[in-house]
């Protein structure tokens, strides 16, 4: 006597044949919506001024890579400070701007910049601290729902 099993591989075939390309779209899904709230999360922390720093922050994902932060090219100053420097204080320049606007003499703010150096204002180093455990959870949880996906073919 002999016991013949057949398996029937056809729906197992199919769903590895489609689990990379289900894989890759979901995880790109996931990318963009925590792209997007990185982005917001950082525009709320930014430091306001005239609002170009705010404007400057963009998310760009390009496969499943995201690029997250601000494009103004005064950014990394904002968030790490600056050591003692001369900086121009002629009208239009943004220290003569910013300096009006606060209602203080710009040879003064220059003068104490050139004395102390500017203190950092960290915004990026704060969202990457907040976001962290979010985006690992957004990850987990999609993994989560395409496993099920997948399992149910």
């Amino acid at each position: 006597m002999q016991l013949n099993i057949r398996v029937d591989s056809a729906q197992v075939e199919e769903m590895l044949r489609l689990a990379p390309q289900k894989t890759t779209a979901k995880l790109a899904r996931i990318l963009n919506l925590v792209a997007i709230e990185t982005e917001r999360e950082m525009r709320i922390k930014s430091p306001v001024h005239d609002g170009e720093l705010r404007r400057s922050i963009k998310h760009q994902v390009t496969g499943l890579t995201a690029t997250i932060g601000p494009t103004a090219k005064y950014a990394n100053f904002v968030e790490l400070g600056t050591r003692p420097h001369w900086t121009s204080a002629r009208p239009g320049s943004p220290l003569y701007k910013w300096a009006n606007d606060k209602g203080i003499s710009p040879f003064a703010v220059q003068r104490s910049i050139a004395r102390k150096g500017t203190k950092p204002n960290p915004f990026v180093a704060p969202t990457l601290t907040l976001m962290e455990p979010r985006i690992i959870g957004r990850f987990e949880k999609g993994i989560d729902e395409l496993t099920q996906e997948l399992n149910n073919g």
